[in-house]
């Protein structure tokens, strides 16, 4: 067995089979030695015809890269024997050509995107006219910015240098509270709202105490804060906010039983997100005089706070729990209505606030409702909003932020609300020119937003000057980049009461509007730091 393996790999095996006198051991062997050399012949030519092709192959692909020619004189311009096939979609696969020419069709590429800024959102290719159409600048654009838009005002330059050197403070007695409240939201902008700071403004407090940011504060450094706010007699508001650090159950029982709470009138307390309902519960009942109460943001509670606020705080006239999440359907429900001399509540991002709510008459018990905000609840359409509008005439200002409402409900709501003055449609991108157009007729709207409302083009412009030109005052046209800049300029020259218009994301704006206009008391938020080195346009 062993000597016929041996034999079939080619050995010479001693033997009989191998002697002097026998040939049939050296043919075997010649035999397979031909037979091997057969073999590596073969596959060397083969390896050498792949070799070639593979480099025909490479060679081709080089051309196509380096001319990117789609046809070939080679392949006489039949794109089937191309080695790319795509046709002009072949360019991606060439890393050069495509840089190429992508930056020989820059300019080309702008005029298009421009062009379909322009005509996207219009229902019709018919030329339409608008009272805008011709504005001109009324000033020259090439003066640049108005001296008001350049010096800084001497109070907030002194504000901005308190801020600075706020640890080295010693004491603010004697500043009145509208100008304490400006410096705590600086210090606060700055993050400098240090344990230091906040003795200093809870010290020698008149009667209104504002802290937008109280993160960095614990709980005993707040309890001691706020007992030394309220020893001032004439303290009747108290605004916190993003205190969950320091503001806890334990917190609102000591200052229950330390503090006089029953001149208290404001309490807002936003972001406490170790404040549960029994907290809240310890608070009311010592403040028998609250008309304003907060908790906005206060993840841990769950509800027994607001199905008990009529009987703890029967004289509150304002509510506000946005974000608050735990709180049932049935509680809030059962608490809006009882609590029939609410006359402002904040509802923004409670998941359970939808149309079945509406629906069910959960509103329907607030008569002397004139503020509502309900932003981020997207369970609320145009079926509940006409149902509020209906049942609430008196309504003079609403957030509208983020819901999924259309045109329809905002045309119903224009004419069943005459009294709105204040109205903020943000990132609604299902309202149209028409919408607009009828609030503006309708209402006497005096501050309105409609931030991200893609759609609106210089109609809804020219509505609002025809018909609250002598009224707003507020104006927030961000990212809307249908509306040029001539429909913008002729809205400034128009509304001379305009004093704030925000155009964030509005990249089409030049120098022709942001310096053309006439209003000269008008303030611009969002553009032109980029126009020229040194201007900035707050």
């Amino acid at each position: 067995m062993g000597q016929h393996i041996r034999e079939e790999e080619g050995e010479d095996i001693p033997g009989p089979s191998t002697g002097p006198g026998n040939g049939n051991g050296g043919r075997t062997k010649r035999r397979h030695d031909d037979e091997g050399q057969q073999i590596a012949a073969e596959l060397q030519d083969r390896r050498q015809r792949m070799k070639d092709s593979m480099a025909e192959v490479a060679r081709r692909r080089a051309a196509h890269f380096a001319t990117f020619d789609t046809g070939g004189e080679g392949d006489g311009g039949n794109m089937e024997n191309d080695v790319h096939v795509g046709g002009e979609h072949a360019r991606s696969l060439g890393p050069w050509s495509t840089a190429v020419q992508l930056a020989d069709a820059r300019s080309e590429a702008k005029a298009k995107r421009e062009e379909k800024i322009m005509n996207s959102g219009r229902d019709n290719k018919k030329k339409s006219t608008y009272a805008h159409e011709g504005w001109k600048p009324s000033r020259d654009p090439l003066s640049g910015p108005r001296h008001g838009d350049c010096v800084e005002k001497l109070k907030d330059v002194s504000l901005g240098l308190v801020t600075r050197l706020i640890e080295y403070v010693e004491s603010l007695w004697g500043i009145p509270d509208d100008v304490r409240s400006q410096l705590a939201d600086e210090v606060c902008k700055r993050r400098c709202m240090s344990p230091d700071a906040f003795r200093l403004f809870t010290k020698h407090v008149n009667s209104w105490l504002s802290v937008p940011d109280c993160s960095g504060i614990e709980e005993d450094v707040l309890l001691e804060g706020l007992l030394q706010a309220f020893e001032s007699p004439s303290l009747e508001t108290i605004h916190m906010g993003l205190c969950g650090r320091g503001m806890t159950d334990a917190v609102a029982k000591s200052l229950t039983e330390e503090a006089n709470l029953s001149r208290l009138t404001h309490l807002v307390l936003g972001g406490a997100y170790r404040l549960t309902d029994t907290g809240c519960l310890m608070l009311l009942e010592k403040a028998h005089e609250l008309q304003i109460f907060g908790i906005p943001k206060c993840s841990r509670i769950e509800g027994r706070v607001v199905e008990m606020l009529p009987e703890v705080a029967p004289k509150i006239h304002s509510l506000d729990i946005s974000w608050c999440c735990g709180i049932p359907r049935n509680c809030l429900s059962s608490a809006c209505k009882r609590l029939d001399q609410l006359e402002s509540i904040s509802l923004d991002g409670i998941i359970d606030f939808n149309d079945d709510l509406v629906i069910s008459g959960a509103l329907d018990g607030l008569k002397r409702l004139k503020r509502l905000s309900v932003a981020h609840c997207t369970g609320l359409s145009d079926v509940g909003l006409e149902r509020i509008s209906r049942h609430h005439p008196k309504l003079d200002t609403i957030v509208l932020d983020h819901c999924t409402i259309s045109s329809k409900g905002v045309i119903e709501m224009g004419k069943n609300c005459p009294n709105l003055v204040s109205v903020s449609l943000k990132r609604c991108a299902l309202v149209h020119d028409d919408a607009v157009a009828q609030l503006a007729q309708h209402c006497e709207i005096q501050k309105l937003n409609l931030n991200g409302v893609k759609h609106l083009t210089g109609a809804a412009i020219d509505a609002l000057v025809a018909y609250r030109k002598k009224s707003l005052e507020s104006l927030d046209v961000s990212w809307c980049r249908l509306i040029s800049e001539e429909a913008l300029g002729y809205l400034c020259d128009s509304c001379t009461v305009l004093r704030t218009l925000y155009v964030w994301g509005c990249s089409h704006l030049s120098k022709k509007f942001l310096f053309g206009h006439s209003n000269e008391s008008l303030k611009i938020i969002g553009r032109g730091d980029e126009i020229d080195g040194d201007v900035r346009i707050t």
